[in-house]
């Protein structure tokens, strides 16, 4: 099953398509159904957001790339609560795995920052429904926010790895902007009760 829709007219410049053609990843018609309601959800935000004119800020590409960070250090912390990492035989080479990756993540920054986030790229554009081309300065823009939100996971991932837990998560996702920064001004208990004293 198959999700199509064909594009406007006046997005097709700024979608780079005539057309969007999605896979439902299914052959049972009754998940189909559900998985089209969801993929139609996620066209219309990308029809909206090109109608919009959207342009990517420094600040959304961060943005994006920490909203990426957290999911994965909490999918760290969830495999890590249901293994035990510190069984011997939890894999002795994870630390030359990482060093390996780490370097080749670090060739990518001054190189093709794509090639080596493309998986968390497209599922991004996907689900955030945001209207980038390649070649674009905010397709690498985001491409580059997310190469170094990758090299910092795999950076804390070694270290954790090695029993070093020292990263707070808190400290390392402050340096990301929140989504939620510009509409909450979020307090703490503490903070409500020294308000209202």
């Amino acid at each position: 099953y198959y999700l199509r829709k064909v594009v406007l007219k006046l997005l097709k410049d700024r979608l780079g398509k005539t057309e969007i053609k999605v896979s439902l990843g299914t052959k049972d018609s009754q998940e189909a159904v559900i998985k089209f309601y969801e993929e139609t959800i996620r066209c219309e935000k990308l029809f909206d957001n090109a109608k919009d004119g959207f342009t990517l800020s420094n600040k959304k590409a961060k943005e994006l790339a920490g909203s990426w960070l957290t999911s994965a250090l909490i999918a760290d912390d969830i495999r890590r609560s249901e293994e035990n990492p510190e069984d011997p035989n939890y894999n002795n080479n994870q630390h030359t795995y990482y060093k390996g990756l780490l370097s080749v993540l670090n060739d990518a920054v001054e190189g093709d920052a794509y090639s080596e986030v493309k998986q968390e790229f497209d599922e991004i554009i996907r689900d955030n429904g945001l209207p980038l081309q390649k070649e674009t300065p905010e397709f690498y823009l985001l491409a580059k926010e997310l190469l170094l939100a990758k090299i910092r996971y795999y950076h804390i991932l070694d270290k954790r790895h090695l029993g070093d837990y020292s990263d707070k998560v808190d400290d390392v996702l402050s340096e990301y902007p929140s989504p939620l920064e510009e509409r909450v001004h979020v307090q703490t208990i503490k903070d409500l009760f020294k308000h209202l004293s």
